[in-house]
């Protein structure tokens, strides 16, 4: 490219450049744009907007508290959560809505005008969720010298397809839903009776008790006993310390406790029973055996129509004793390593031949019962063992 051209290049860019400048500098002089989100006031009109105030409510004394009561309704959709602190009871009824009491109470305010401030402030929060279900939050006072608690009451429909509840302390207490229900604690006992759906209950410290169940059962304690009446899906419980007690399961059972006994009515499916430190009673098994004591006496029956597959029961420190109905076809095998009594294994069925060892410490027995079938394994380490006719 010739000198003169580029010259000329150079001389429109540098004119281009001024201008440009010239455009610019006006610009540069002004203050830079910002963008400000207002937030709303603690104490401003919006702070408890939804906090569930549905009615009119007064603030009362009560000894050293100041108390509230509030209710509300709110459209269900298919789903309901609550997130809460403190009891919670929940209803079933034929009615369309969600209603809502909510029981509060607080100590630590000045006078009833801060009492009625700190209650303006506090509350069940209702949230929609983007599938369209309901979830009720409760709203506590902003006050770190006060002391404050809530219970709270609902009443749901029928036709709601999940419960789920979660309160950080208190009872939880659930009867008469149709749909499944999912309740935690941090610190409380459960109750459910007459639920139509699967039941998931959990708490950090507390007992359960459960009703009849129209569904599978999930239950775990970190410290507390057990009680299902009934259930018609697959069970399991577990407790860290306490017993456990089951009157009836349309299914397979899976119960363990680190600590306490086990009594089981009637198990439909297959079952396993496992405890550190206690008793296993079973009244009528009729599938797979897996039981298993760390220290304890165990107790079966098998009845008429038991499926009889195969099965053992075992424990490092106590006696074990099955009853069989005469319709039970099996091929027993049976061990104690160190037998009290003679002769340590108590048969009533003449094809089970029980032997002793030579040093007459351990005892074992082998043998068809009923010409023989899946094999039902016995073992203890102190005890004795007794298989007899179920009468």
């Amino acid at each position: 490219m010739p000198f003169s051209t580029l010259a000329l290049n150079r001389r429109a860019w540098l004119c281009a450049l001024a201008c440009l400048s010239a455009l610019v500098a006006p610009l540069a002089a002004q203050q830079p744009l910002e963008v400000k989100i207002e937030k709303p006031r603690a104490d401003g009109p919006d702070c408890c907007a939804g906090l569930g105030a549905r009615e009119p409510s007064e603030v009362h004394s009560v000894g050293r508290y100041w108390t509230v009561e509030r209710s509300g309704t709110e459209e269900p959709g298919n789903r309901l959560e609550v997130e809460t602190k403190g009891k919670v009871t929940v209803r079933g009824s034929d009615r369309e809505d969600v209603r809502y009491v909510v029981r509060m109470r607080l100590s630590g305010a000045a006078d009833e005008d801060r009492a009625r401030d700190l209650f303006r402030r506090s509350g069940m929060l209702p949230v929609r969720r983007p599938d369209g279900g309901l979830l009720l939050v409760l709203h506590e006072p902003d006050c770190a010298t006060c002391r404050f608690e809530a219970r709270l009451e609902i009443e749901v429909p029928y036709t709601l397809a999940e419960v789920v509840i979660a309160t950080r302390a208190g009872n939880v207490d659930i009867a008469s839903v149709g749909s499944s229900v999912r309740a935690r604690t941090m610190g409380g006992s459960i109750e459910m009776d007459r639920i139509g759906g699967a039941v998931h209950a959990t708490t950090a410290g507390g007992s359960v008790r459960l009703g009849a169940i129209r569904g599978p059962v999930e239950s775990e304690t970190a410290g507390g006993s057990i009680r299902l009446q009934s259930g018609t899906g697959s069970v399991r419980l577990r407790t860290y310390g306490g017993s456990i007690r089951v009157t009836d399961v349309e299914g397979d059972l899976d119960a363990e406790t680190a600590g306490g006994s086990i009594r089981i009515g009637r198990v439909a499916g297959a079952l396993r029973a496992k405890t550190g430190a206690g008793d296993v009673l079973i009244g009528q098994a009729m599938g797979a055996l897996m039981v298993s004591a760390g220290a304890g006496d165990i107790e079966a029956a098998l009845p008429d129509g038991t499926g009889m597959r195969e099965s053992v029961l075992e424990t490092s420190a106590g006696s074990i004793a099955i009853s069989l109905a005469d319709s039970i076809a099996l091929t027993l095998d049976a061990y104690v390593q160190l037998a009290r009594g003679v002769p340590g294994i108590l048969s009533e069925f003449p094809s089970v031949e029980v032997r002793r060892s030579a040093a007459g410490f351990s005892a074992s027995a082998t043998g068809p019962i009923n010409g023989g079938g899946p094999v039902l394994r016995l073992r203890t380490a102190v005890g004795r063992i007794a298989v007899r006719r179920l009468r």
